[in-house]
């Protein structure tokens, strides 16, 4: 195996890497890599002058401590040049997704969100079961009055005997497990003093119901697995604890897993969070939903991603907020093609358009067991809840078909029309009853030519093929799955939204227009030589011009150098030129126009017969 300058990391220009202003970068001194199969010789070399201190064994990650000076760009730089590098990348900050809560007021309990979802009426088919939901948070309050009797226990586990009874490398990991800067335990009780944001979580996913106490969660009934990454009141953890905290929880019986916090791509080194990508598609492969906070910051995730809603596996749901007036909540990202769906957010954290649930005291005397939070953070756990709720009803259905119940059982509303995939917000009472349909996840690319093929993926399609649509325009099925179909693009097809078999949840597909020109020449004709300026006036509906080719009479076409708009020529012979443009956009779409000049034959025409092509400039 070749060695490169990743094996040096002592060498690399110094300087430490900071959080950008206002947003959670990723931790100075580390980075996670993944090393290819078979790259021993390879991995110790990049190694050479780092630490290993975590490694995720079933998505081959490992967590790197730099040497000292040795920056995280300059690191990630050179172990990406490094061919035993599957790829390497920041340790970015998790932060919890939700609106800042000061001075909480104790209330006992005015709950409107499951009101809004329509809760009550899916309590007449189910109101829970033994389904296991973790919260990847900043833990759980477990001693909590209407959370103790709801919560997951490990039954390999014996309470407080110091032991790794059921040996997964955690000491009395009863209730969950505790990741912080990749040192495991077995106590995950929420330490939150802000707001006890994980609590708060549980009680919105499985508050203990019709008890007399308190609040009802989405389930009344349900096992809260505490998986804590998140730490200190500003709720602060890491890609390579969460993904570690995802994998704990699949391999621990987990059906489906919220991730209320949100980690933006940003920095020195932004782009894709692989790790974190990799941990939701392991969550996949075993069967396990995941649900992940879209975020607070308004932001459009079609052109900002922000993790772990940008994540785009068929397991992942990106859950946007409503207020109590059923409007997209004012802080709430949005996302016509990348946020699935809506739930109860709240609009002001500690007053009563938040929504209610339980919280832990912390040991604050004026702190009762209940308060108001709002954002996308207590969006989730509702979508959490009902995904639990749905699997209680109907426990032979796979994570995708639930996923699909939840997307085609939404209320469409109007403020979140063309801001969601769906449009809609959760009814949890439609989810549990609505039978199973098809419903399309996600069509790829989002953008696509006349005649291109579309990758349609969902659930419910059905083992025979069927038909697919874009708009009112039929596909072409060139390939037919229960989970997956390809089709071609009609050419008259105009941007719309997929559908399968006429039913269930559609998708955003945005069809590229081709380009528009016209050619303006400055003179039509006259006695030869003729001098004329050809110029391409184009526009494209969707994009950019990206060439131009020209055709100066002789029928040939021809790039000119740079993009160029406009050329000048001089016809020297005697008789009719036409010329030619073509535009191409930047999606390979083109246009053409044409124009003729006559140069008619004078009485010294023979005297001017010169070199054609020359005369064209070439």
């Amino acid at each position: 195996m070749r060695g490169t300058s990743a094996g040096v990391l002592l060498a690399v220009a110094l300087g430490v890497a900071g959080p950008v202003a206002g947003e959670p970068a990723y931790r100075p001194g580390e980075v996670l890599v993944k090393f290819r199969p078979g790259a021993e010789a390879g991995r110790a070399l990049a190694r050479r002058g780092a630490r290993l201190t975590q490694r995720v064994a079933p998505l081959g990650l490992e967590r790197l401590e730099l040497p000292a000076g040795v920056t995280v760009e300059a690191a990630v730089a050179a172990l990406r040049r490094d061919p035993s590098v599957a790829y390497a990348e920041p340790n970015y900050l998790a932060v919890k997704a939700v609106t800042r809560a000061d001075d909480p007021l104790f209330v006992a309990g005015e709950q409107w969100a499951l009101g809004a979802i329509a809760a009550p009426g899916a309590w007449d088919f189910a109101t829970g079961g033994e389904t296991i939901v973790a919260v990847l948070d900043t833990g759980i309050d477990y001693g909590h009055p209407d959370l103790f009797l709801n919560l997951w226990r490990n039954p390999g586990e014996i309470p407080g005997n110091g032991i790794d009874d059921d040996g997964n490398g955690v000491v009395d990991d009863v209730y969950g497990v505790r990741y912080k800067y990749g040192v495991v335990s077995g106590d995950p009780r929420d330490d939150d003093a802000a707001d006890t944001h994980g609590t708060h979580v549980a009680g919105v996913i499985g508050a203990v119901g019709n008890n007399r106490v308190g609040v009802a969660g989405v389930n009344w009934r349900v096992r809260l697995m505490a998986v804590k990454f998140l730490h200190g009141s500003a709720g602060l953890g890491d890609v390579a604890d969460a993904a570690a905290g995802i994998v704990y929880a699949v391999d621990h019986g987990a059906r489906v897993v919220n991730l209320s916090f949100t980690i933006p791509a940003s920095g020195a080194v932004a782009g894709e969070i692989r790790a974190l990508e990799e941990a939701l598609a392991y969550a996949d492969e075993r069967g396990v939903l995941t649900v992940s906070a879209a975020g607070n910051t308004r932001a459009d995730l079609d052109r900002t991603r922000v993790y772990p809603a940008s994540t785009r596996t068929p397991n992942n749901l990106a859950v946007a907020a409503t207020t109590r007036e059923d409007a997209l909540a004012p802080y709430s990202s949005i996302g016509a093609a990348s946020v699935h769906l809506a739930a109860p957010g709240g609009a002001y954290s500690s007053s009563p358009t938040g929504v209610v649930s339980t919280r832990g005291s912390m040991g604050i005397p004026d702190r009762g067991p209940y308060g108001y939070l709002s954002g996308t953070s207590t969006a989730a756990p509702h979508v959490a809840g009902l995904a639990a709720l749905v699997w209680a009803y109907r426990p032979g259905l796979d994570h995708h078909q639930v996923k699909a119940r939840l997307l085609n059982g939404v209320d469409p509303l109007p403020g979140l029309a063309g801001k969601l995939a769906t449009g809609g917000r959760i009814n949890a009472a439609r989810s549990l009853t609505l039978g199973d349909r098809a419903c399309v996840f996600g069509a790829t690319p989002g953008r696509v030519n006349p005649g291109a093929t579309l990758i349609i993926t969902g659930a419910n399609f059905g083992p025979n093929p069927g038909s697919a649509a874009l708009g009112a325009a039929a596909l072409e099925v060139v390939a037919w799955g229960d989970r997956r179909i390809e089709a071609r693009v009609p050419g008259g097809a105009v941007t719309g939204r997929v559908r399968v078999n006429g039913e269930g949840a559609d998708f955003p597909v945005a069809v590229n227009r081709p380009p528009e020109v016209r050619l303006e020449v400055s003179d039509g004709g006259g006695v030869a030589p003729v001098a004329v300026t050809a110029r391409a006036v184009a526009t494209d509906p969707d994009g950019t011009i990206a060439a131009y080719e020209w055709d100066l009479g002789d029928g040939e076409l021809r790039s000119r150098p740079g993009v160029a708009e406009a050329v000048s020529v001089t016809f020297s012979r005697p008789g009719t030129y036409t010329l030619r443009v073509r535009v191409q956009d930047g999606e390979g779409l083109t246009a053409t126009a044409a124009a003729t000049v006559e140069a008619g034959a004078g009485p010294s025409a023979e005297a001017r017969v010169g070199c054609f092509l020359r005369a064209l400039g070439y």
